[in-house]
């Protein structure tokens, strides 16, 4: 009860004000709406409208959950920036700012999120209220969401009072946070690997229960479309239910920045996209001209009959064109930031060894070899070299390159200089939390590419199962038609096929797999950490997995059933 309490204190707000101004009313509103439904909808509900009594109690549920839900997004949004807190506030140190400012510098920067706010809490007991930085660092550590970083301010605290100087410490706590960033990320990794088991389990579950859906009315002789749907929307919901859960987890690591303006590579990803688009109109043509019989709707070079998702898949397949691009450029990306390390490194070392400005120590590092990053480093010189201004030139040089990683660093790296750091030390930090982050990435890209291999084969063996049931009805349907029944023994006795429609069975069938295709690529694009349009290039592969699996059941398994 007694850590219930604290989380009012992380989301600032008093008990007895939640309950009054929160919690009461929304219990009330939840009655009353309750009470109004079983006036409207009691008689037709009938002996299920004990269901209504299920909206009070979620009220009550969201009521008692709402400040913990709110404290562990605080938490996240914390444990989820604390490499670039520790590295920019590190940096900051070099230049001997005063110690208020470092917190008000770090406040300024949104991005950071609820580690922006709490430092601007502590800036303002310093400067409004006027507590010492140890005083108000352990005022603030009561009322932090997160163990580490409430860890972290009292070390602070306890440090500062014992006479260590703020660069000093800061500079031992580089190795303590990002150990801690390491964890977490790790764990949250693990957590996708444990997800993505239930989700397969889970799925597979469920195309159980599709093929069953699609079997059980030649029995029963209830309608397949009602199970079908029923079934769909199960689909549906558990696939969405899962990609939320993955979303939740996954660490927040963007491999691209975003800026107020477009880049090259994002120019070059929306042209792909309006090419996509047109050759979806022009395939769209030719599959409608196949539904009215005006073109034939057989495979290219063979008198097979294209299946009925083939058909529906068809004219998506040109948005493969930009998740390929989206995909090749993320490549180049990555190169940038493994390079990334050694350059600012080199950097601040020149800069440091020759005593000199960040264009003189360019002019020899210009012609060394940094891949993927050596044309941007040289554009960086050039502009500093025809005296555009400082900031202007970084920016420009942070926009070229594209990747969430070297936006930010280079950010805190001219941040510090401006501010007076010490380039040598500036680069050591920087570069040593760079080659963690991209260690960790590479445990996240194992992760992903694990995945992928799941979710293709979970996508094959999905939509062969599926087929198989519906080779199944067809194969019945045709049998009974051939069948001779003694005379007076009509076929709806033996077995009900009256009410199929297989036009209707294989669009809903295709329908299933098309949501999954979506699904399950956006899943990929949240673990991935790539672009949104890299989830086209998987979601049209699986699309296509999807229509071959019909197409082998069709004609290969079809034929063995034949026979």
């Amino acid at each position: 009860m007694g850590e219930y309490a604290d989380v009012f204190k992380v989301i600032g707000i008093d008990p007895q004000e939640y309950v009054v101004k929160f919690a009461l009313p929304l219990v009330i509103v939840s009655i009353a709406a309750t009470a109004i439904l079983y006036v409207l909808l009691g008689r037709l509900m009938g002996s299920l409208s004990f269901i209504l009594l299920l909206l009070p109690c979620f009220a009550i549920l969201l009521a008692v959950l709402y400040p913990k839900l709110i404290a562990d997004k605080k938490r996240l949004e914390i444990e989820q920036n604390l490499h670039l807190f520790i590295t920019h506030i590190g940096t900051l140190s070099t230049a001997e700012v005063d110690r208020r400012e470092l917190f008000e510098t770090i406040a300024k920067k949104k991005e950071y999120q609820e580690l922006a706010r709490q430092a601007g809490i502590i800036a303002k007991l310093i400067r409004e209220w006027g507590l010492s930085l140890p005083e108000a660092c352990k005022f603030q550590a009561k009322r932090s969401p997160s163990r580490i970083f409430k860890d972290f301010l009292e070390r602070l605290a306890y440090n500062i009072d014992a006479g260590q100087s703020m660069e000093e410490f800061l500079m031992s706590e580089q190795d303590v946070l990002m150990t801690e960033f390491e964890t977490m990320y790790l764990n949250s990794l693990k957590d996708v690997d444990i997800f993505k088991d239930l989700f397969l389990s889970m799925v597979l579950s469920i195309a159980f229960a599709v093929v069953f859906a699609t079997i059980l009315p030649a029995l029963t002789g209830t309608s397949p479309t009602i199970l079908l749907i029923g079934t769909l929307v199960l689909f549906a919901v558990t696939e969405t239910g899962f990609l939320y859960a993955m979303k939740t987890r996954v660490p927040k690591d963007p491999l691209w920045s975003r800026f107020e303006t477009k880049t090259e590579s994002e120019k070059k990803i929306d042209l792909c996209i309006m090419i996509a688009l047109i050759g979806v109109v022009a395939l769209s043509v030719v599959v409608l001209l196949m539904f009215l019989g005006r073109i034939p709707s057989t495979i290219p070079f063979t008198d097979i009959e294209m299946p009925l998702i083939m058909k529906l898949i068809l004219p998506l397949t040109p948005f493969i064109i930009p998740g390929y691009v989206s995909r090749k450029i993320e490549r180049s990306l990555r190169e940038r930031d493994k390079n990334y390390p050694s350059f600012i490194r080199s950097l601040g070392a020149a800069e440091s060894a020759k005593q000199t400005t960040t264009t003189h120590a360019l002019r020899t590092l210009q012609r060394k070899d940094f891949g993927a990053l050596t044309e941007m480093v040289r554009n960086l010189y050039k502009r500093l070299n025809m005296r555009i201004n400082q900031e202007i030139s970084w920016k420009m040089f942070m926009k070229e390159c594209e990747t969430y990683i070297i936006h930010r660093f280079s950010e805190m790296y001219m941040d510090a200089r401006i501010k007076g750091g010490v380039p040598e030390k500036i680069g050591n930090i920087i570069s040593k939390n760079v080659e963690r982050i991209n260690a960790l990435r590479m445990h996240r890209s194992q992760t992903t590419t694990s995945l992928i291999g799941v979710l293709y084969g979970m996508t094959a063996s999905l939509a062969f199962a599926l087929y198989v049931g519906v080779e199944v009805i067809d194969l019945m349907s045709r049998s009974f038609k051939l069948m001779e029944l003694p005379e007076g023994v009509p076929a709806a006795t033996v077995i009900s096929l009256q009410q199929y429609n297989m036009a209707e069975v294989q669009f809903m069938i295709a329908l299933l797999l098309i949501i999954h295709s979506t699904l399950s690529s956006i899943m990929i694009k949240i673990v991935d950490g790539g672009h949104q349009v890299n989830a086209y290039f998987h979601f049209v592969v699986m699309l296509w997995i999807s229509a071959l699996s019909a197409l082998v059941t069709d004609v290969g398994i079809g034929s063995m059933i034949k026979i």
